[in-house]
């Protein structure tokens, strides 16, 4: 709410649009689970495309599997259909760890902004976490997304 002069007016904000440039942010929760299933998964809640700037994985208890990685990349759905672009190959879900794409040796493979198609696409819409090789039944964590309007 602005008063100005006496007059108010009652600001709404521009739901499902993110002007070029700016940028926002989510976090949630990794799930533990067995093999190919998803530790994660985020829908760009945007009515357009935007930039993927970071993707932030902290893993605050293991997988206490032998073998246990996790891929994130973009996908199609939350059933990580036709991951494609990869912010991690092969994340050790054993290595307790603040893990972020754009800092070298923490595992990420991202060197540029990714696109991430808006929310009513049906391609590359989301960003998602997939446990790959061995289950992660222990895994605790959390992830954290920073993304730009395009």
């Amino acid at each position: 709410v602005i008063t100005n002069n006496s007059t108010t007016s009652n600001l709404r904000g521009n739901l499902g649009y993110i002007a070029p440039g700016e940028v926002r942010s989510a976090s949630g929760s990794l799930t533990a689970g067995v093999a190919n299933t998803i530790a994660f998964a985020w829908h760009n809640p945007e009515a357009q495309d935007v930039y993927i700037k970071k993707v932030v994985v902290n893993i605050s208890t293991g997988s206490v599997t032998a073998n246990s990685v996790i891929d994130v990349g973009i996908a199609d759905d939350a059933a990580g259909t036709n991951r494609g672009t990869e912010f991690y190959n092969d994340l050790d879900a054993n290595d307790v760890d603040v893990n972020d794409s754009w800092v070298a040796g923490d595992g990420g493979t991202q060197t540029k902004w990714v696109l991430c198609q808006d929310s009513a696409s049906a391609t590359d819409g989301w960003v998602v976490g997939q446990i790959l090789v061995a289950a992660a039944a222990a895994l605790v964590g959390s992830y954290y997304i920073e993304y730009a309007g395009k």
